[in-house]
């Protein structure tokens, strides 16, 4: 075997290798995105149950302010405006509080049922709702 023909086949083999390890950082990468999308499907499910739990230990400024950021983000996501909404009733906010609970419901028209009884109050009596 030349000298020639041994570097040769030792460029083809270094060539070989970069293909592989460039091959396995895509594989990677893509197994990366993957999982990351994985984890925030499994993130974007649970709020809205701590949301939940917020409402239902009336812990309303806590949630007026995890669903003003979350809103940020996401602002025609109905269910963030229907506990916006209702944390907003709670905390005596209550232009705002008839103007999210609109919104959740033009967005998600199952919402109405829940939130009727809160607009009905608010329009009834304005701004003396509580």
């Amino acid at each position: 075997m030349s000298v020639e023909f041994s570097l040769v086949l030792i460029v083809v083999l270094l060539a070989v290798i970069a293909f592989l390890i460039v091959l396995m950082l895509v594989r990677a990468a893509s197994w990366e995105k993957a999982l990351l999308e994985v984890v925030t499907d499994a993130k974007e499910q649970r709020p809205h149950q701590d949301l939940q739990k917020l409402l239902n230990n009336r812990s309303y400024e806590m949630l007026f302010q995890t669903t003003k950021e979350s809103l940020e983000s996401r602002p025609d996501d109905p269910a963030l405006l229907w506990y916006h909404g209702l944390a907003a009733f709670h905390l005596s906010k209550f232009d705002l509080a008839l103007d999210l609970m609109k919104r959740a419901i033009r967005i998600e028209p199952g919402y109405g049922e829940s939130l009727d009884p809160y607009i009905k109050q608010l329009e009834g009596n304005g701004s003396n709702a509580a």
